[in-house]
């Protein structure tokens, strides 16, 4: 037995947590034993597409990764509209295996910054003065919307949750990276 640790039932399925593909189009298998790998398959992916689409297919855009990100984006959202308008009636625990933990309906989760970071290089000064107020309406939403879960399963957890809370984050980005550093901080970050 290779992996003796895993239940006969959990062992069919974990040649799919080596190309992470476990929950690529479906929710996580019932019995994961590797849990956390849903995040990583949704990272790895991200980092997977986004160079494919900006060197294959928007090749020929003014701004290649812009285009890519901006695919990513709208498929996230696509799918995660798709997912909720089909679903019957959501509750929480449906919305974390189909719209939280599942690549496909994710494909926009590492975008936000890459978009943030598009947009700075082309609008950097007359962006520097809303960034930082849009940012902050953004995350107190977010912080407004994790007392009230009850929103969640709904159209607000398939289409606005992660797209807003990402580009709140990433819309503190250019704000932050204005702020001076100490040499303490400054000359290992700048090392690595």
């Amino acid at each position: 037995m290779v992996f003796p640790q895993i239940e006969p039932s959990a062992q069919q399925r974990v040649w799919s947590y080596v190309p992470l593909v476990q929950n690529l189009v479906t929710p996580m298998p019932a019995s994961n034993w590797f849990g956390p790998s849903w995040s990583l398959t949704i990272e790895e992916w991200s980092y997977l597409a986004l160079p494919f689409l900006a060197f294959y297919v928007c090749r020929s855009t003014r701004n290649p990764v812009g285009c890519a990100a901006l695919i990513l984006c709208l498929t996230g959202i696509a799918v995660r509209v798709t997912i909720g308008l089909a679903h019957g009636p959501w509750n929480l625990g449906d919305w974390d295996l189909l719209i939280r933990k599942m690549v496909i309906s994710r494909s926009d989760a590492v975008v936000y910054g890459v978009l943030a970071a598009v947009f700075v290089e082309h609008y950097g000064q007359m962006a520097k003065r809303w960034v930082l107020p849009l940012a902050v309406v953004l995350l107190g939403w977010n912080v407004w919307i994790c007392y009230h879960v009850e929103y969640i399963p709904g159209i607000v957890g398939w289409l606005l949750l992660f797209p807003l809370t990402a580009m709140g984050f990433a819309l503190l980005l250019p704000w932050l990276a204005e702020l001076p550093s100490p040499a303490i901080i400054a000359a290992p970050i700048q090392f690595v």
